[in-house]
Formats: C-alpha cells, sequence, structure tokens
C-alpha cells in the first residue's frame, strides 16, 4: 500500500465494515476492563493511594480546572455525597455523546483514510475553546499567548502532518469524521461541566477541588470511597454507552447483514484479540481523559488527545512522509513543547504522584520521568522515527560479483513447444501434487512434484482428439494471429507507480515463455489519484523499448480506475441468487433498487454490483494493495483470462493451463487448510458465476477482496474446489511458487534446485552451502569461465517464479536473476533461442539496462 501513509495491523484481512456493531463490541470490551479494573491489586493500591490525591492540588487562572467554579458550602460532616436524578441524566447525556463520537468515528474508520479522521481532529481544539468561552464565560479558560495560540498552531500542524494531495474524501465517512470531531469536543466540556454542577465540600480543612477528592488531613479509611466514587462515575458512564449502542445496534440492519456476510472462522482468534485489544484503548484512553479532565481542563485534555493523534502519523507511517508532513509534525511537537512550557504548574500537577509519599516503594522508579525528560523523550522518539523515512535507510548496496555466469551451450532445454490446442489435465496435476482433497499428504513434497512436472508432460499434457501426439512448435512467433489455430488469452499486470527494471523483466519473460499470436499482454495502469499516470508511462525512458509493441497490440496500456458499479451476468451464482431480498425496497428517482446486498437493478433491468455510490469517493483507491485485490477481479470478470503479479517471473508457456476454461487460483504456501488461497495468480472466465460470486462477496463485506477471507466465504459455502463446475480450483505452490514451503519451513523430501534459503538469494551472486545440495548432474568449476547457474536449472517444471516483493533489490552480477536477464538479452539480440528453442522474429528489443 504505498500510495497511502497509514498502516493498520491486518487492516486488509481483519477488517470488519459494520460500524454500529464493532463499536458495541470494542465498548463492551472496555466495560469489562473497568469492571474488573477495581478488583486488580495493583490497579485498587494504586488508584486507592494516588489517584485521588493526585488532583488535589488548585489549578492555576491559566488553566482553570472544572473543581475551582464550584462554591457550595459543605460540612466536614456531609462527606459522602449521594447522586441524585440530575447526576444520573447527565451521566445518560455524556453517554450519548461519546456513543455518538465513538460510532461515527468507527464509521469513518471503516470507510476513509485514517489521515481523513486527523484532519478534522484539527477542529476539536477550536471548538473546545469556544465551548468552554460559552460555558464558563467568566472564567478564562486559556490565556492567549499561553493557550490559545499553541492550540491553534496544533491544530495548523495537525492538517499539514496528515493532508496528502493524494487523499480521497468519501462524501459520508468525511460527514462523519467532521461530526465526531465536533462531539469530541463537546464531551470533555461537558464532564468538565458535569463535574462543576456536582457538590463539593469545601472549608479550612477541605480545599477547593474536585467532586472525587478529599482532605488533606482525611483518614486512610475514607480514600477507599473517593476512589469508589470515581470508579462507580466511570462505571456508570461506561454501561450507559454499552446500553445505547445495543439499543442503536437493534435498531439498525447491521446484525441481518452480520449474519449473512460476515466470514471469520479461520481468523476468529486474530479478530477477537484485535478488538480486544482495541477495548482496552479505549478503556485507557476514557479513564485517562477524566482523570486528565479532573486535573487541569477539558481544552488541556483535548490538546494532547490532538497531540497523539497527530503523532502517530509518525508512528504508523510505513511509506515516506512528504515533507509537508513532516513539517506539520515538527509543528505540532513544538507546539505540545510551547503549551507544555507555559502550563508548567499543570504539568507538575499531573506527575506530581511521583513525589507523593503513597508510592514509597516506585518512587526510585518513578522519579526520572520528569516532565521535561518525557518532552525531551518524546522529542527523541519523534524524531527517530521521521527519521527514517529518509530513502538512504533502505538503500541497496550492490556488491562487487565474483564470477560472471556461464553462456549455456543450448537455450532449449524445454523442448519443442506444445501444439496451440495441446491442454493440461488440471484433476490430474492437482492429485499428484496434492493427493485427495480431504487428505493432501502430498503437497509438501515440493520436489517430487516439481520432477512430476518436469518430466512426464506426456502424461499430464493431452490434445481434444484421440490418436493424435504432442508434435513441434507452431510457426514463428509474431504478431499475425493467423498462427494461433485457437482462442487468444489475455494476460494482465496491475501497476501503481512509473516503470522500472521490474516492469521490464516480466514483459520479457512473457516475451521469451508465451505463444504471443494466441497471448495478448494487457498492462493496467493505476491512474485513481494519478490522471497522468498512462501519459507518463507512455514517455518514461524505462518503457520506451516496449512502444513499438504498443502500436502492433501485442502490449495494450490501459489506464485503470476504480468503478462504481460492475455489470454482472443474469446467470450468476444460485448462492448469490438466494440472498436477494424478498421484498426489495422503493426505486430512487432513476428508477433503481437495491435487490440484494451490494447488488442494484436499474430501470431497464440490468443489475450491478455497487461498490460506492457513483460520482462519490472510496477509502479503497487510496491503499495499493487493497486496489489490486479489488482490480484483478474486477478486470478478470469483464474481460477474463489470467492476472499475475507484476514481480512474477514467467518459466513456461501458460496456455495449456488456461485451455481447459477452468477457474484457478494458488495455494498458500503448503498449508493444507482449504480456505487459504493466494491470489498472485488467478484466472477466471469473463462474467462468470465465480466471477460474479467473488466480487459481489467482497462487495457485501464492505470492499473486502482479500484472498485470506474470499477463501473462508468459498469453503464455507463450497465454492472451493469441491465444487469443480462452480468453484475456484487451487493449484499447489509448485506450478508458480516453488521455493515457499521450504522457506516457511513446511518443505519435506528433498529440496528443490536450486536450493535457496532466503528471498534475496536469487539477487546475490554469492552461491551458498546448500544452493546445489540437491542437485543430480554433474557439478560446473565455479570461477570466472562457468558455474551450474543456467536458466535449465532454475525451478525447471515450474511455470513461474514469484519474487515476493523485494522492491529494493538490485540484483547482482552473476546472480540468478542476472542469468535470466542474460537469457533474455541473448534471445531477443539473435544470439540464442528461448526455452522451447525458437527465434526471435519480433521488432528489436534492446537490451537490459539500455533504456531505449
Amino acid at each position: 500500500m504505498t500510495a497511502g501513509a497509514v498502516q493498520l495491523p491486518y487492516a486488509e484481512v481483519l477488517r470488519f465494515a459494520f460500524p454500529l456493531s464493532t463499536t458495541l463490541l470494542q465498548q463492551f470490551i472496555a466495560s469489562i476492563f473497568i469492571l474488573l479494573s477495581y478488583c486488580i491489586p495493583f490497579f485498587r493500591e494504586l488508584a486507592q493511594r494516588t489517584w485521588p490525591s493526585t488532583f488535589y492540588h488548585t489549578i492555576p487562572p491559566i488553566d482553570t480546572g472544572f473543581h475551582d467554579y464550584s462554591s457550595a458550602d459543605n460540612t466536614k460532616e456531609d462527606r459522602r455525597l449521594s447522586w441524585n436524578p440530575n447526576d444520573a441524566r447527565r451521566v445518560v447525556v455524556l453517554a450519548g455523546i461519546i456513543v455518538t463520537e465513538y460510532a461515527l468515528t468507527s464509521y469513518a474508520f471503516c470507510f476513509a483514510p485514517l489521515e481523513i479522521y486527523i484532519i478534522f481532529r484539527s477542529l476539536v481544539l477550536p471548538i473546545s475553546i469556544l465551548i468552554s468561552k460559552l460555558v464558563f464565560p467568566n472564567h478564562q479558560v486559556l490565556a492567549a499567548v499561553w493557550g490559545i495560540y499553541p492550540s491553534l498552531l496544533l491544530s495548523l500542524g495537525t492538517i499539514f502532518a496528515a493532508y496528502r494531495h493524494d487523499l480521497p474524501w468519501p462524501s459520508e465517512a468525511v460527514w462523519c469524521a467532521f461530526v465526531s470531531s465536533i462531539f469530541g469536543a463537546i464531551w470533555p466540556v461537558f464532564t468538565q461541566y458535569a463535574f462543576t454542577s456536582m457538590p463539593v465540600l469545601e472549608d479550612n480543612s477541605w480545599h477547593t477541588g474536585a467532586y472525587f477528592e478529599l482532605s488533606r488531613d482525611s483518614k486512610q479509611q475514607d480514600r477507599p470511597q473517593s476512589t469508589f466514587t470515581l470508579w462507580k462515575y466511570i462505571c456508570c458512564v461506561s454501561l450507559s454507552c454499552v446500553a445505547l449502542l445495543s439499543a442503536a445496534v437493534l435498531v439498525s440492519t447491521e446484525l441481518q447483514q452480520v449474519s449473512r456476510n460476515f466470514y471469520v472462522n479461520g481468523v476468529l482468534f486474530q479478530w477477537l484479540l484485535l478488538q480486544i485489544q482495541v477495548g482496552f484503548f479505549r478503556f485507557a484512553f476514557f479513564c485517562s481523559t477524566l482523570l486528565l479532565i479532573n486535573a487541569t481542563c477539558a481544552t488541556t485534555a483535548n490538546f494532547v488527545i490532538v497531540l497523539a493523534y497527530a503523532s502517530q502519523m509518525a508512528i504508523l507511517s510505513f511509506s515516506s512522509l512528504l515533507s509537508s508532513q513532516k513539517v506539520g509534525i515538527t509543528v505540532c511537537v513544538a507546539s505540545g513543547v510551547w503549551f507544555f512550557k507555559n502550563q508548567r504548574e499543570s504539568v507538575d500537577t499531573l506527575f506530581s504522584w511521583i513525589e507523593k509519599q503513597s508510592l514509597p516503594r516506585y518512587k526510585g522508579y518513578f522519579r526520572f520521568f520528569t516532565p521535561w525528560r518525557v518532552t525531551v523523550m518524546a522529542l527523541t522518539m519523534v524524531s527517530c522515527l521521521v527519521g527514517f523515512q529518509i530513502p538512504s535507510f533502505y538503500r541497496s548496496e550492490t556488491q562487487l560479483p565474483p564470477f560472471l555466469p556461464p553462456t549455456p551451450d543450448h537455450d532449449s532445454y524445454l523442448g519443442s513447444r506444445a501444439r496451440p490446442d495441446v491442454l493440461a489435465n488440471l484433476d490430474l496435476l492437482v492429485d499428484e501434487c496434492r493427493g485427495p482433497y480431504e487428505k493432501p499428504e502430498k503437497l509438501r513434497d515440493v520436489r517430487k512434484c516439481m520432477d512430476y512436472l518436469a518430466t512426464q508432460q506426456d502424461i499430464y499434457f493431452k490434445v481434444p482428439e484421440v490418436g493424435r501426439e504432442l508434435t513441434a512448435t507452431v510457426t514463428k512467433q509474431g504478431p499475425d494471429n493467423s498462427n494461433c489455430g485457437g482462442p487468444i488469452f489475455l494476460y494482465h499486470v496491475w501497476w501503481s507507480g512509473p516503470p522500472s527494471w521490474r516492469t521490464e523483466l516480466f514483459i520479457k519473460s512473457y516475451f521469451y515463455t508465451q505463444r504471443l499470436a494466441c497471448s495478448r499482454l494487457w498492462v493496467w495502469i493505476n491512474a485513481d489519484h494519478h490522471p497522468d499516470a498512462l501519459t507518463s508511462w507512455v514517455k518514461h525512458p524505462s518503457f520506451a523499448k516496449f512502444l513499438p509493441f504498443v502500436e502492433t497490440g501485442e502490449i495494450t496500456l490501459k489506464e485503470w480506475n476504480l468503478p462504481s458499479r460492475i455489470p454482472i451476468s443474469p446467470t450468476i451464482d444460485p448462492l448469490d441468487r438466494a440472498r436477494y431480498y424478498a421484498q426489495p425496497g422503493q426505486p430512487n428517482s432513476q428508477g433503481e433498487v437495491f435487490v440484494s446486498d451490494s447488488i442494484i437493478r436499474d430501470a431497464s433491468g440490468q443489475e450491478y454490483i455497487q461498490l460506492y455510490k457513483p460520482g462519490d469517493q472510496t477509502q479503497l483507491t487510496f491503499y495499493t494493495v487493497a486496489s489490486s485485490d479489488a482490480a484483478r477481479l474486477i478486470i478478470l470478470h469483464l474481460h477474463g483470462g489470467v492476472y499475475l503479479d507484476i514481480d512474477m517471473l514467467l518459466l513456461r508457456d501458460m496456455r495449456p493451463l488456461l485451455l481447459p476454461g477452468r477457474a484457478f487460483s494458488e495455494r498458500w504456501g503448503a498449508h493444507a487448510d482449504p480456505t487459504l488461497y493466494n491470489n498472485a495468480l488467478v484466472a477466471l472466465p469473463a462474467n462468470s458465476s465465480i466471477s460474479s460470486y467473488l466480487l459481489s462477496g467482497g462487495a457485501r463485506m464492505g470492499l473486502m477482496y482479500h484472498f485470506m477471507i474470499l477463501g473462508r466465504m468459498m469453503v464455507s459455502e463450497g465454492r472451493n474446489e469441491v465444487d469443480s463446475e462452480r468453484g475456484l480450483l487451487k493449484l499447489e505452490s509448485a506450478f508458480f511458487d516453488p521455493p515457499w514451503p521450504a522457506m516457511d519451513g513446511m518443505a519435506t523430501g528433498r529440496c528443490l534446485v536450486p536450493c535457496l534459503r532466503s528471498w534475496s538469494d536469487v539477487f546475490k551472486a554469492r552461491i551458498s552451502d546448500d544452493e546445489w545440495s540437491a542437485y543430480d548432474g554433474q557439478m560446473a568449476p565455479v570461477s570466472e569461465h562457468g558455474n551450474n547457474r543456467t536458466m535449465e536449472n532454475f525451478f525447471r517444471g515450474a511455470w513461474a517464479y514469484h519474487m515476493h516483493n523485494q522492491w529494493n533489490s538490485v540484483y547482482e552480477q552473476g546472480s540468478w536473476i542476472d542469468v535470466i536477464a542474460r537469457s533474455h538479452d541473448r534471445f531477443f539480440t539473435g544470439a540464442g533461442t528461448n526455452a522451447y528453442g525458437e527465434k526471435w522474429t519480433g521488432k528489436t528489443l534492446s537490451q537490459y539496462g539500455i533504456e531505449s
């Protein structure tokens, strides 16, 4: 997801696009933590000895706390304060405000990038200051120079820290983020107002303070009563939030949608663990905010909250920050230093518990955490995190090669190419490399499968007519369609960004291995938020050598923009047909009506899968990997063919695998779990029931197109390989990703040839000790004149090799990638043949390292 800055753990796999239900579950978990908190001995001791006494200090005028506003005259004997109906109403109102903010926040997180939410959090401080002045007109909320100016500077810095020019702005999610920020500013002020309206004990022995405080000379046994009062208040607010959210979920239709569209049977534990983590954060955030309001005031609490949100941009950024974002983060840190420097007495109040005698055992440990030391530590951490965004941290250094790769005696190690009508027996291949579906005992023995693929072509290849044997290849390759003698297959790749040597490697491997008369390569260039991407590709020097093939139609450059709707065929999967509403709603002004979750029918009767409202924007386009997951399925549904990740390297002709017309993908490593599909390579017929099924399923789950989720949906509904007609077949890793099981430590039997231990080994010239440990041939001397690194010995039998990203790697001279590049160069310059013994007869194609 290189286009967006912020990534959250498991964001693709564990995404749950039902905001009300998510908020309810997280708040319920937070309430459990609150209820348990009083029972934890350490928490209880810390709370009883520290929290009530932490905030007894009178807050100075520069940052007026809510406990300075009360002038109630109470007696020393009236220490136990009882709640009245007004207190209950305040609790319910506060819970309603918090619930509204949390629910809107969840919706914004579901359907807009985190940056959008953080941008609108910049409004919290100005709104909080304005509301505080209206609610407390007779009191100085913050001094202009000391408080308001740093707050406004923080708001401005937050906008710069989060803004990116390519951000999508989904209208509904944007409104939710905006309204959520308003409520986020209101509820701390309301809490402050609610506390000031409660009776406070005050005389010579009781200094002015909060509702939850004790007198200076109170006895130790009085402290648990105050602690319990604070804890009871937090519990009441939290449980009220749960009750209000439960009512909202019941009134909405989310429960029915969740029951129809939620597939977590394979990751239920991880998903629940994630929700528990968020619930614990809600618990810590809510309690600490109340205590911070108690110690200072609502505006100070909001300042800390906004500063924390802005700091997330440095912590959660996985791609390079823009210069403006770095400036924004720096401004936020500077505003924090300015604010707390002028609010030093309030800061001392927050840290005063370190000096108290109530924690003598921990005093030595906590003495280090003075306000200024904490500030310096925070500045250092943010600086390091921003510094790690410098590109030099990721720059790869190329080592000098110890030798040059050899020139093989012959390049045609695969023999003659099969006829254009020869097809592979996919069921036989799966049986040989996996075994029975119920007991896949063969799938980890990758070497045995590879040997079968390399030597038994006469068995698993078949011709349509009985009695015909495999013959030599067809005539010379070229753009003339008359040489095909069968259907032409489309090969699709999708890319976001400029072309590079990696795109050149894929395109040349396609030319080197595929039957060009029967194949067409469509390169889809991501133009979402980059409208000039296609033009940039055409003008880029790295792609100039392929422009003649664009003119002849052998390569087609396609501009990709995520469509809002996708037409589907009337012959959709029966499972999808069964999900149609028994009674659809009323048509809109255009005569359109939703007939099922995510499926809309227009006035002419044509049905579409609706990804988002036409004319709107969606969060999905901001995340490159998620966009790629959706793009490959949409492209295959509309046009058919096979999709391949651009970091794959084609080694054999794919046509025999595609001719049977079966929909297939590949297995995730060597895992026996039937739900674990990998979408690095997917083949689907155009406008088929399986393509509509996958697209509508992802749309029903909130544009969730990760194959780990779709795989669970297919298995739970019987649309995996158990259904040979309507299901998605899963081919083993040996076909397209041979070393993956060994990399995961799951392979059994002999190692492969070459025997690699790391994904980066193919880029290195150094030969590891294990590389030829399983090689049965004669070893050549490793010198500048030759070695065994030839394409014939590179995972022979596999149709492709997957590099698994490695985008920052640079191949060394003498490495496996260099061996492959040199084989390509010999083929395209006429100095050699491809693996099938064919000469290149197409247009001139320059070598690697030469731009045109």
